[in-house]
């Protein structure tokens, strides 16, 4: 590998570039990271610059497909904070993909999760307020209840007052 003396020089030789011309040596490189067999071969280093290049190539797809991959393989070596980005980023690309992986509540689910993870609570507390605006109650009663309760939680530890309306919400999924 290849790098800079500083991060500085990469960051003022890359903005020297047009746009496009930055979209295509991402391409590049992503060309040259893809692996010939498959992904478990691959360092987490790998698989994340990989998920990094696609994004920054324009590969919507290719992009959401490594990030999910690089949010697993930085979870299982213990990356919570890295694990939250690439989590966030395919939360991003979600609604450009064709057929995503995950549906939308559990790629929040799992946001929610890698929050609490690396103990970002105001991320934590984003994924629970965006599972609630996207969650039918009246299906789901008891996750409705769980994600209210945790965002009551969230919410004191945070230090904000919880709203009566969302004691009233509470109170009436649990009776």
């Amino acid at each position: 590998t290849y790098w800079f003396v500083h991060p500085l020089l990469a960051e003022v030789l890359e903005q020297g570039l047009l746009p496009e011309e930055r979209a295509n040596l991402h391409a590049a490189f992503a060309a040259a990271l893809e692996p010939a067999a498959n992904a478990d071969e691959m360092s987490v280093e790998q698989i994340v610059d990989l998920a990094d290049h696609h994004y920054r190539a324009g590969h919507r797809q290719e992009a959401y497909r490594w990030a999910l991959l690089g949010a697993d393989a930085t979870g299982q070596a213990g990356g919570a904070t890295e694990m939250l980005r690439l989590l966030r980023r395919a939360l991003d690309l979600w609604p450009q993909v064709p057929h995503p992986e995950l549906s939308k509540i559990d790629l929040l689910r799992r946001i929610q999760a890698a929050a609490e993870q690396a103990g970002e609570q105001e991320e934590e507390l984003a994924a629970v307020d965006s599972l609630l605006a996207i969650l039918d109650r009246d299906q789901q009663p008891l996750l409705a209840t769980e994600l209210l309760l945790h965002r009551n939680r969230l919410q004191s530890h945070i230090g904000r007052a919880a709203t009566v309306d969302d004691v009233w919400a509470v109170t009436r999924w649990v009776a």
